[in-house]
């Protein structure tokens, strides 16, 4: 386990019981790591507040938590995507890209990860075989349409063994 992400209450609604008859989340999150001290768990934490758009919300004073927090209605899908980021935050991730002609895909590997150790995310050849990569950023990449018109434009690097990968950087791994 490399964090933990604990979803706590902060909304109000009748129709739905907690344990201790009242939403007080400063004191959930008291009692929840207490627990996870008395198991020795030590991991980072991201408090992901459970609210809710329909609901009465209990007011929370983002300093007044022990850690990181977002707030979230999955309900509604309100802040979804912030969750997920902050994910990625709190466990040191990016995400880079390949893509061809049938399809793109997402990969996800640790934060200043080499080429060749991002590459080890789609195979192990990737790393051990590793010769050099053709990178593009996202953004230049849509710019330019295909990763044909952005070599065209000179947006495509060659990059060695101790390049570090950057969060949305689109790469042709050449093994």
């Amino acid at each position: 386990m490399d964090a933990i992400i604990e979803v706590v209450r902060i909304f109000e609604d009748s129709n739905i019981i907690h344990v201790h008859d009242k939403v007080d989340p400063l004191f959930d999150i008291g009692i929840i790591n207490l627990e996870l001290e008395a198991a020795d768990i030590k991991k980072p934490t991201l408090y992901v507040l459970n609210m809710s758009e329909a609901s009465p919300s209990t007011e929370l004073r983002v300093i007044d938590l022990p850690g990181p927090s977002i707030k979230v209605d999955p309900i509604f899908g309100t802040g979804l995507d912030h969750l997920i980021k902050s994910g990625y935050d709190l466990l040191n991730l990016i995400t880079f890209f390949t893509t061809g002609e049938k399809e793109s895909r997402a990969w996800t590997c640790k934060r200043d990860s080499t080429a060749p150790e991002a590459g080890r995310s789609i195979h192990s050849d990737f790393q051990e075989k590793f010769i050099r990569a053709e990178v593009v950023a996202y953004d230049k990449l849509i710019e330019a349409g295909s990763f044909a018109k952005a070599r065209e434009k000179g947006w495509v690097r060659t990059e060695g063994k101790e390049y570090i990968v950057q969060d949305g950087d689109v790469i042709e791994f050449l093994i």
